[in-house]
């Protein structure tokens, strides 16, 4: 029997149980509807904040961290006299030089180093945050870039921190910081640094990116983008800079002596940026040498600092949420198997008059067999093809009504606009699964046909 002779009487099948049919491509299209639309709109928002992360960072990857002086096998502790709940921690005076060295053997490339906590670096170290000229900093203001977060309190004398303020407010501050570029930015704020800045460049934001505002957090939100992107745990800025960076002057190299001597936990410390080729190489060696949580339980050498580069978080957290998606995909998978199954077996029993008709017309077991593979498969990409407009329309609608919230999520999280559509609509694996799945359970439901030899028809009474 030819392929197409099998698919149209295949199909003669569907139209003669046209409800039952119906209602089988309905349920199972609603079900792995909506679980592709989830998928499209996870996957479409970790492609949204990846793509700005990549544009922000470039092609290289960062990792920023500093001394575990907690490390007692690094740094030691010496009581001072008189204060006997408190101590000076010293750590020995090749750390700096250690430090480097552990790098460049992991194919890291250090791009700062400086003593204490501040970090400087360069001019050519970051050209993609430097807008300015830096010949035209003034003499006694320090040249830096800085976060958002950073400027807040300079800029608005204390009145407010970025994250007490609506999306759209804390995005409209953003977009405003441009304007400050090649400026003096004076202390206004209770807790800012007494000097002045030439703000040279804008770093991504520090702040915990929530689409609602501190003062609102209490509250439930409405908008369902605000539950995918705590889902995913994927804040686009979550690990990104929350300090600021000095640019290698004379002025800027005075002040981080004078802070290391006057203001560092520890006597030798040092503070890296260690640039690498790749994701795997800098997560590699964040994983064996960098400390995560708290130094105080760790043994590695170094510990978590001025993060510049948020990429390799967003990928763990990705990791994460998708090992929960698919818990969730697992069980809707099954319940749609068990009601596709028994359905399709209650159809093929009921196939008796058919079956002696097709054995009237002098076809075998195997062109039967032939003939209901043919009209599972087309039954399996009938509720396909439902299930992919459903999922992609209502990515589509949360696309939609959530472009504004994306955008501005983005841009305080970066620090600038991305004039791309932010379409949350993205592709993976998971999709694949879901066809088949549903292919399968078609599979088992043809060879429960065959095992119990439905293709054999019932004797008339």
């Amino acid at each position: 029997m030819k392929i197409s002779q099998a698919f149209k009487l295949g199909h003669r099948s569907i139209a003669s149980h046209k409800r039952r049919n119906l209602t089988t491509i309905i349920i199972v299209g609603i079900l792995f509807g909506l679980l592709s639309a989830l998928i499209f709109t996870v996957q479409g928002t970790e492609n949204a904040i990846l793509r700005a992360a990549n544009e922000t960072y470039g092609e290289e990857y960062y990792v920023g961290f500093e001394t575990n002086v907690f490390n007692e096998k690094i740094c030691r502790r010496e009581p001072i006299p008189d204060q006997p709940n408190a101590s000076n921690i010293i750590c020995p005076d090749d750390t700096a030089e250690t430090s480097a060295t552990i790098v460049t053997e992991n194919h890291g490339e250090i791009i700062s180093q400086s003593p204490g906590y501040n970090l400087i670096a360069s001019p050519d170290a970051f050209p993609q945050y430097i807008s300015v000229n830096l010949a035209d900093a003034p003499d006694d203001a320090i040249t830096i870039i800085a976060s958002p977060s950073q400027l807040t309190d300079r800029l608005a004398g204390g009145a407010y921190r970025l994250s007490s303020l609506p999306l759209p407010e804390r995005a409209a501050f953003v977009r405003s910081l441009p304007q400050y570029l090649g400026t003096v930015v004076s202390p206004k704020g209770t807790y800012a640094e007494p000097v002045d800045w030439y703000l040279a460049g804008i770093f991504p934001s520090g702040e915990i990116i929530h689409m609602y505002s501190d003062d609102e957090a209490n509250s439930p939100s409405l908008n369902p983008l605000d539950y995918v992107i705590e889902f995913l745990g994927m804040n686009p800025a979550g690990m990104s800079s929350s300090a600021t960076l000095d640019i290698d002057t004379t002025a800027n190299r005075d002040r981080i002596a004078y802070l290391s001597e006057h203001f560092s936990w520890a006597e030798n410390m040092t503070s890296i940026i260690a640039k690498f080729d790749s994701a795997a190489s800098a997560e590699a060696f964040a994983d064996r040498y960098i400390c995560t949580d708290s130094g105080y339980s760790c043994n590695k050498p170094f510990i978590t600092g001025t993060t510049i580069d948020n990429r390799i978080a967003l990928r763990n957290a990705s990791t994460i949420t998708w090992d929960g998606l698919r818990v969730a995909e697992y069980i809707i998978i099954t319940i749609a198997a068990i009601i596709t199954f028994f359905t399709f077996i209650k159809i093929l029993g009921d196939q008796s008059s058919e079956i002696r008709l097709y054995r009237s017309l002098g076809a075998s077991t195997s062109d039967i067999c032939f003939i209901y593979a043919a009209y599972l498969i087309k039954i399996c990409l009938y509720a396909i093809t439902f299930m992919l407009i459903l999922g992609l329309a209502l990515s589509g609608l949360v696309s939609i009504l959530n472009a504004t919230n994306i955008s501005d999520t983005l841009v305080v999280a970066y620090g600038r606009d991305f004039f791309w559509p932010k379409i949350l609509i993205g592709f993976n694996v998971d999709l694949l699964k879901l066809m088949l799945s549903l292919f399968a359970v078609a599979a088992l439901s043809l060879l429960w046909f065959v095992l119990t030899k439905k293709y054999q028809p019932r004797k008339r009474s």
